[in-house]
């Protein structure tokens, strides 16, 4: 079987396990699963009032505290090998498919641009 062919099944699974429809509150872990079968591909993310393309090398859960208790977030690093962090809350604009893209908004997010040293 093809990569291709096999990413397409997939995302076809994501979105037959996920009833998420667009415009939804998702967690972190919703969006860490979105993100992690969109290895490669680009997403736009949403924070600021404007869409900000990114591409997907890898992806994981993290831990986060901004004054206020620690919750869920995920990071997501870039063939620029920066590496941005998403906080939650999280909603869903667009599922990927094979047409469409990712696209979602998060509260807040920071860019790091070289993560060297960091791990």
């Amino acid at each position: 079987m093809k990569k291709s062919e096999l990413k397409k099944i997939i995302k076809e699974e994501i979105n037959n396990l996920m009833e998420t429809e667009r415009n939804t509150e998702i967690n972190a872990k919703e969006l860490y699963t979105y993100l992690k079968f969109s290895k490669g591909d680009n997403f736009k993310a949403n924070w600021t009032g404007a869409w900000d393309m990114y591409n997907v090398n890898n992806v994981k859960m993290v831990v986060i505290n901004r004054g206020y208790g620690f919750e869920d977030a995920v990071s997501v690093e870039g063939s620029d090998k920066g590496m941005f962090i998403y906080m939650p809350p999280f909603t869903l604009a667009n599922k990927p498919t094979d047409k469409e893209m990712l696209l979602f908004y998060a509260d807040d997010a920071i860019y790091i641009k070289n993560k060297q040293g960091v791990e």
